[in-house]
């Protein structure tokens, strides 16, 4: 995989250099563009030079043809601000696209191929080609597509033990707690993200705490319902003594009445323990209070599925 970001990024650099155009004899202070399709000559003012370079201009039409992508894409791009036509024709409101117009449509293929979103692709022409710059977003997207791996051998793993079972487990609820949770001393960090950053914060956290951890990590969810993004997350470990590095900071959790439930399986199942939690929450007429709580008793290696049958992972919802 790295051998291939590197070749690509050679082409890639290839394609970013301006395209060579041999000067014409004649005279005049002009930059000449010749328009292909509609046969007309063009100039726009230059420096001043003793000769004219004719740079071969086209058409929406014939540019799409060339470049593999539909007009609608090419205007598309244009309002998006990612490929500029060379020029507008200012009566008939016609685009035209130059050699360096197919240079950088080049450059987009080329990143697009390698996985990068149209936003990607856009931060990282607009801010020129430097090296080092196209390195690190290319080291950036290389780790992005190796955790996909993992994630898709995890999932054909999964897959693998279902068909082995005919049938997929279905898991039965285990019963509801009514407990009282003590205050209790925390390290913690707390992000704005995905629920999948957990998987980076859990380690970092961890290590920043090492000997004073006393108990198993657990997270605090501030949202009231699941958030796709921008989820409010705070990873939690107990601690013996007040631990402060980097992001991490420690405080005292406030304890009180709660309902808990203990899930044990894979974590892609838990909602059938929400749903026992939330059915008791209205049978009984109490309010859920925020943050709600996923305590890791157990957990494993997620690369295997079979372990993730001895999951253990605790639900805990402050009420009132």
């Amino acid at each position: 995989m790295v051998a291939v970001y590197s070749h690509i990024l050679n082409i890639f650099y290839k394609v970013m250099q301006p395209p060579s155009i041999p000067p014409t004899s004649g005279g005049g202070g002009e930059i000449g563009i010749l328009c292909l399709g509609c046969y007309k000559f063009s100039a726009c003012p230059a420096e001043k030079s003793d000769k004219i370079i004719r740079m071969m201009e086209y058409q929406i039409g014939d540019f799409a043809t060339i470049s593999r992508l539909s007009v609608k894409t090419l205007r598309y791009y244009h309002e998006i601000g990612l490929l500029l036509p060379s020029r507008v024709d200012r009566f008939s409101g016609y685009r035209y696209f130059n050699e360096a117009s197919l240079a950088r449509v080049r450059s987009i293929q080329q990143l697009k191929a390698l996985n990068f979103s149209l936003m990607e692709i856009h931060e990282i022409l607009s801010n020129g080609v430097e090296p080092e710059a196209i390195r690190m977003k290319m080291r950036d997207k290389l780790n992005e597509v190796d955790q996909q791996i993992e994630n898709f051998q995890e999932v054909r793993d999964r897959l693998h033990q279902y068909l082995a079972k005919a049938a997929l487990p279905l898991l039965q609820p285990n019963p509801i707690r009514e407990v009282y949770l003590q205050q209790q001393l925390i390290a913690s960090i707390r992000f704005i993200g995905e629920y999948q950053e957990l998987n980076q914060q859990i380690p970092l956290l961890m290590q920043t705490c090492g000997q004073f951890v006393c108990g198993a990590p657990f997270s605090l969810y501030y949202d009231p319902e699941p958030m796709a993004e921008g989820a409010d997350i705070e990873i939690c470990l107990p601690v013996c003594e007040p631990v402060v590095g980097g992001p991490v900071q420690s405080r005292l959790l406030p304890g009180g009445r709660a309902l808990t439930i203990l899930h044990e399986g894979a974590y892609d199942q838990i909602s059938i323990s929400y749903q026992a939690v939330v059915d008791y929450l209205h049978s009984q007429k109490l309010t859920p209070l925020y943050p709600s709580r996923e305590m890791y008793l157990t957990g494993g290696n997620p690369q295997s599925p079979q372990e993730s049958e001895n999951y253990k992972t605790e639900i805990q919802f402050l009420v009132a």
